[in-house]
């Protein structure tokens, strides 16, 4: 029959039956996780962790049944952690209760070659014990690594480009490459929030409206104009204008590579 608080009755769990429930949650999880045991040393400092229990993807990533595991320290499998800063944080987790989050924290095993990569999670569960969780990350970092230093590669390029390479949105300048300077006569600081029609004469101000319409419509606009520098003189320049998209596809602006082209125009006249 229903009880108080609505609830429709009390499973009753015996001891053995409690820890074989726990064990079989705890087994049912992708990521290994260990419930740890702090080890005292005589003035009841914390000189090491001992494995109390292990699930499942804790005893294949370790590499070894849980009864090799259980009963043993960190120590005795990881003797690198002595003195770690990963070491040091278990402590504290257990003297303040401050969990422990850390994110693609390097870590040798002293098998492999090089350090995989781990997020990992502590978390107090008593005044002795700690609950430890893991995942590999160590492709994930690997993939975001290789995109950042390719992301620098082509921003090194960009930034050492005789030409300029301009990103702008609604008309404002949001970057643009060093090499500014020397055809414009300003560096990017001065350039960076200007109105790029600042830098259009006026009789150009339509034609820049045009290259607008094409460019929101996805097309690209190879075109000769003029610009005013930096000390009001005035360039033709030879640009390339195109539609920008950020990371997710989605369109951000315009994109503008622009080469000085006086010396054409002198030349063909």
């Amino acid at each position: 029959p229903p009880v108080a608080g609505g609830f429709a009755g009390v499973i009753s769990i015996g001891g053995d039956d409690l820890l074989a429930l726990l064990q079989a949650s705890a087994d049912s999880m992708l990521d290994p996780q260990v419930v740890l045991e702090a080890v005292r040393g005589l003035g009841g400092e914390v000189v090491d962790f001992r494995y109390r229990s292990v699930n499942r993807a804790a005893t294949i990533d370790l590499g070894c049944p849980a009864g090799d595991v259980v009963g043993h320290t960190q120590l005795e499998f990881s003797p690198s952690l002595k003195g770690s800063d990963l070491h040091r944080r278990y402590i504290r987790c257990l003297q303040d209760g401050r969990p422990v989050v850390l994110n693609g924290c390097p870590f040798s095993d002293g098998k492999s070659d090089g350090a995989r990569r781990y997020d990992l999670r502590a978390t107090r569960a008593g005044a002795d014990l700690l609950v430890v969780t893991w995942r590999d990350v160590t492709e994930r970092s690997g993939t975001a690594q290789r995109i950042a230093d390719s992301e620098l590669k082509y921003r090194l390029i960009a930034e050492n480009s005789s030409d300029v390479i301009l990103h702008g949105r609604d008309d404002k300048v949001i970057w643009v490459s060093p090499s500014v300077e020397g055809l414009l006569g300003a560096p990017p600081a001065y350039w960076v929030g200007q109105d790029v029609r600042v830098s259009i004469p006026a009789e150009g101000l339509a034609a820049h409206g045009d290259r607008l319409t094409t460019i929101a419509a996805g097309g690209t606009v190879p075109q000769r104009i003029q610009l005013i520098a930096a000390d009001g003189a005035s360039h033709w320049i030879d640009t390339h204008t195109k539609p920008f998209y950020d990371a997710d596809g989605r369109p951000d602006g315009f994109l503008a590579v622009l080469r000085l082209a006086d010396h054409d125009v002198a030349t063909e006249h």
